[in-house]
Protein backbone atom coordinates (compact mmCIF):
# COMPACT_ATOMS: atom_id res chain seq x y z
CA UNK A 1 0.00 0.00 0.00
CA UNK A 2 2.85 2.38 0.79
CA UNK A 3 4.27 2.03 -2.70
CA UNK A 4 0.93 2.90 -4.26
CA UNK A 5 0.47 5.92 -1.97
CA UNK A 6 3.90 7.25 -2.89
CA UNK A 7 3.30 6.70 -6.60
CA UNK A 8 -0.38 7.74 -6.98
CA UNK A 9 -1.25 9.56 -3.76
CA UNK A 10 -4.72 9.44 -2.26
CA UNK A 11 -6.26 7.89 -5.39
CA UNK A 12 -3.82 4.99 -5.15
CA UNK A 13 -4.66 4.49 -1.49
CA UNK A 14 -8.36 4.47 -2.33
CA UNK A 15 -7.81 1.93 -5.09
CA UNK A 16 -5.81 -0.42 -2.87
CA UNK A 17 -8.40 -0.12 -0.10
CA UNK A 18 -11.17 -0.80 -2.61
CA UNK A 19 -9.43 -3.96 -3.80
CA UNK A 20 -9.03 -5.10 -0.20
CA UNK A 21 -12.70 -4.50 0.55
CA UNK A 22 -13.82 -6.35 -2.61
CA UNK A 23 -11.69 -9.38 -1.71
CA UNK A 24 -12.91 -9.30 1.90
CA UNK A 25 -16.54 -9.04 0.79
CA UNK A 26 -16.15 -11.91 -1.69
CA UNK A 27 -14.70 -14.13 1.03
CA UNK A 28 -17.49 -13.23 3.47
CA UNK A 29 -20.20 -13.93 0.87
CA UNK A 30 -18.58 -17.26 0.00
CA UNK A 31 -18.52 -18.30 3.66
CA UNK A 32 -22.10 -17.08 4.20
CA UNK A 33 -23.35 -19.06 1.20
CA UNK A 34 -21.70 -22.20 2.55
CA UNK A 35 -23.16 -21.70 6.04
CA UNK A 36 -26.69 -20.79 4.96
CA UNK A 37 -26.60 -23.13 1.95
CA UNK A 38 -27.74 -20.46 -0.47
CA UNK A 39 -27.19 -21.25 -4.12
CA UNK A 40 -27.92 -18.69 -6.78
CA UNK A 41 -27.69 -19.24 -10.49
CA UNK A 42 -24.16 -18.84 -11.86
CA UNK A 43 -25.25 -16.47 -14.66
CA UNK A 44 -26.45 -13.90 -12.17
CA UNK A 45 -23.23 -14.13 -10.21
CA UNK A 46 -21.23 -13.37 -13.33
CA UNK A 47 -23.55 -10.48 -14.17
CA UNK A 48 -23.14 -9.02 -10.70
CA UNK A 49 -19.34 -9.41 -10.77
CA UNK A 50 -19.12 -7.61 -14.12
CA UNK A 51 -21.45 -4.88 -12.87
CA UNK A 52 -19.43 -4.55 -9.67
CA UNK A 53 -16.09 -4.30 -11.47
CA UNK A 54 -17.37 -1.71 -13.92
CA UNK A 55 -19.02 0.33 -11.23
CA UNK A 56 -15.89 0.36 -9.09
CA UNK A 57 -13.28 1.08 -11.76
CA UNK A 58 -14.95 3.73 -13.91
CA UNK A 59 -14.97 6.47 -11.22
CA UNK A 60 -11.18 6.48 -11.34
CA UNK A 61 -11.37 7.50 -15.00
CA UNK A 62 -14.08 10.17 -14.69
CA UNK A 63 -12.72 13.58 -13.64
CA UNK A 64 -15.78 15.87 -13.64
CA UNK A 65 -17.64 15.87 -10.31
CA UNK A 66 -21.12 16.28 -11.81
CA UNK A 67 -20.59 13.33 -14.13
CA UNK A 68 -19.39 11.30 -11.13
CA UNK A 69 -22.53 12.18 -9.16
CA UNK A 70 -24.78 11.19 -12.07
CA UNK A 71 -22.74 8.02 -12.52
CA UNK A 72 -23.15 7.04 -8.86
CA UNK A 73 -26.91 7.62 -9.02
CA UNK A 74 -27.23 5.49 -12.16
CA UNK A 75 -25.15 2.72 -10.58
CA UNK A 76 -27.23 2.73 -7.38
CA UNK A 77 -30.52 2.54 -9.27
CA UNK A 78 -29.12 -0.18 -11.53
CA UNK A 79 -27.92 -2.19 -8.56
CA UNK A 80 -31.31 -1.89 -6.87
CA UNK A 81 -33.14 -3.10 -9.99
CA UNK A 82 -30.76 -6.02 -10.60
CA UNK A 83 -30.86 -7.05 -6.96
CA UNK A 84 -34.64 -6.91 -6.83
CA UNK A 85 -35.17 -8.86 -10.05
CA UNK A 86 -32.43 -11.47 -9.86
CA UNK A 87 -30.99 -11.83 -6.38
CA UNK A 88 -33.97 -11.75 -4.03
CA UNK A 89 -36.32 -14.70 -3.74
CA UNK A 90 -40.06 -14.24 -3.28
CA UNK A 91 -39.91 -14.55 0.51
CA UNK A 92 -37.35 -11.76 0.69
CA UNK A 93 -39.36 -9.52 -1.65
CA UNK A 94 -42.51 -9.89 0.46
CA UNK A 95 -40.69 -8.97 3.66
Amino acid sequence: MWFVIIKWGINGAALVWLIRIVIDTAILFFIAQKEVKMYRRANYKILMIIFLLLSLTLPFIINDIMIRIIYVLVILVGYMVISWKYLLVEDEKSY
